[in-house]
């Protein structure tokens, strides 16, 4: 008795508990038959329906008919299923019914399909037929509907058994693990959908130990000396390329970098990788024959293998570089305006002059701007006239009033006094106000 009991409660049993118990229980009435191999699971003909009965309730779990074994089966946290071609359940553990969330009776002769969701039934029809036509040990992951609003995700794997008329199929619970999944993917999809969204192209590259560089790798895209590991969709847009040649040439950005200044870009990239600093570089990209600026900046992580991840922006500064060289051309025409004036002008902040035009230059007798630029502009002012002059500057400071047209008289370098008109007009000059 002890001898049989270890041998149903070995843990190499349990997962063929089920079918074993089956296969090895005939009735007292057939056991003379049982010894001349016509046992089986599933009687041939209507006749043997009794033994069919008895069968089931054997791998149900039901009591065994040999007095003392215990089916240990029914304690597994696999679900067992024995099921015919064509899906019906003719056995299962308790584990199994757990799974299904039906009492055991009522799942004896139900089709298991009948419990799959509809757009994992072709994949639950699929694997069964592999069982069972192609008789190979097949698996898959379906889902479980059993009138709880969450699912049952499962792992399915399945065998034919001994007398190929029956299979058993073993269910893992993987619902959890889906779960996280799922969760993780949601939180990727949210990730992805931040980094695709941002105005600038969001980058990450790898770069290799410097051991592992040749020269002028930085100069090309056929050997660079690190590899993308992440590029968004506005890091594309910007750089003219859809993704699928990003994919192609991830390290393409070299091979659109202006001719003129590529060289600063690779000095700069070998400067920060060597001295692990942030990297910043603005220059010009030929996109398809036409130029634009971008700005790139990236900070540093280094690994212990010696590696650096690099995480960085990339932006389009070319309508910046378009206004800045507006505003430029506009500060050039009106200096030349200003120097070429035959008004006498000058600007002065903080009570210095700042600025003067040649006809200023002139009028003062000096030999050039820098006779003038730094020197307080009431010194500049016949002494009978400074108090006028304090009060008029006070006023186009403090009111921002346009000051009319008053005469004056000035006190040259060379000495001499001149007499003048002079206007005062308050503006803002290099941020300050003049």
């Amino acid at each position: 008795m002890k001898d049989s009991l270890r041998k149903t409660t070995t843990p190499d049993n349990l997962p063929h508990q089920t079918e074993d118990l089956a296969e090895s229980k005939p009735s007292t009435a057939d056991r003379s038959q049982s010894e001349t191999g016509t046992r089986g699971l599933i009687p041939e003909n209507k006749a043997g329906q009794g033994r069919q009965e008895l069968q089931q309730e054997v791998l149900a779990g039901s009591q065994p008919a040999t007095s003392g074994t215990i089916d240990l089966s029914d304690y597994a946290p696999t679900g067992s299923f024995v099921l015919s071609r064509e899906g019906t359940i003719v056995g299962l553990n308790l584990s199994g019914t757990k799974m299904l969330r039906q009492d055991s009776k009522i799942l004896k002769g139900s089709l298991f399909g009948s419990f799959v969701s509809d757009d994992t039934k072709p994949v639950f029809n699929k694997f069964l037929r592999e069982v069972y036509d192609d008789q190979v040990k097949a698996t898959c992951e379906i889902t479980l509907l059993s009138g709880q609003k969450t699912p049952t995700y499962v792992y399915l794997t399945g065998s034919l058994r001994n007398n190929k008329e029956l299979c058993l199929i073993m269910a893992i619970n993987i619902t959890e693990r889906r779960q996280n999944e799922e969760r993780l993917q949601q939180e990727r999809n949210l990730y992805l959908d931040i980094v695709n969204n941002q105005p600038a192209g969001i980058y990450r590259i790898r770069v290799f130990q410097p051991e592992k560089w040749w020269e002028k790798d930085w100069n090309s895209s056929k050997n660079p000396p690190y590899c993308m590991e992440l590029a968004s969709d506005r890091f594309c847009e910007i750089l003219g390329i859809t993704r699928k040649e990003f994919e192609a040439t991830p390290a393409i950005i070299a091979d659109l970098i202006h001719p003129d200044d590529l060289p600063e870009f690779s000095i700069k990239n070998e400067e920060a990788n060597n001295l692990i600093i942030p990297f910043r570089w603005e220059g010009r990209l030929v996109i398809r024959e036409k130029t634009s600026w971008v700005h790139l900046e990236s900070i540093p992580r280094p690994l212990p293998t010696g590696e650096i991840l690099w995480t960085g922006i990339l932006y389009d500064i070319t309508e910046q570089k378009k206004v800045e060289k507006a505003l430029i051309e506009s500060k050039n025409n009106y200096r030349e305006l200003v120097d070429n004036s035959p008004d006498a002008i000058c600007i002065y902040s903080e009570g210095e002059i700042v600025l003067v035009n040649n006809a200023y230059i002139r009028l003062m007798a000096a030999t050039g701007a820098e006779d003038l630029i730094g020197i307080q502009i009431i010194e500049t002012v016949h002494p009978h006239y400074r108090s006028l002059a304090r009060e008029r500057m006070h006023k186009a400071m403090t009111r921002l009033d346009i000051q009319p047209l008053v005469e004056e008289q000035l006190i040259r370098l060379d000495g001499t006094v001149v007499d003048i008109e002079v206007k005062a007009v308050p503006i803002t000059f290099q941020d300050k106000q003049s």
